[in-house]
């Protein structure tokens, strides 16, 4: 997906030879990157996977929690970088 955005945006940079193949090449690991900081605080944020699986606990709880540590992380990276 990502590598398509870059090449319909090929006619807007200085020199698209070069350019338009860096920045395809930097579209993977930019996406698995932004993947990974999704999917951490989702995967320790989730209950025990039994639980899930019998029906015992919602998944809207677990959500939950992943947003509290996603708030979490922001507002500390907030408070650090206005101390800089």
């Amino acid at each position: 997906m990502y590598p398509a955005i870059v090449a319909s945006m090929c006619e807007e940079v200085r020199n698209p030879a070069r350019q338009v193949p860096q920045a395809m090449a930097w579209a993977i690991p930019v996406g698995f990157l932004s993947g990974i900081i999704f999917l951490l605080p989702v995967v320790f944020t989730l209950p025990d996977i039994g639980m899930l699986l019998a029906g015992e606990i919602i998944l809207a709880v677990s959500f939950e929690g992943c947003l509290r540590v996603v708030q979490y992380l922001a507002v500390n990276l907030l408070e650090f970088y206005s101390q800089q």
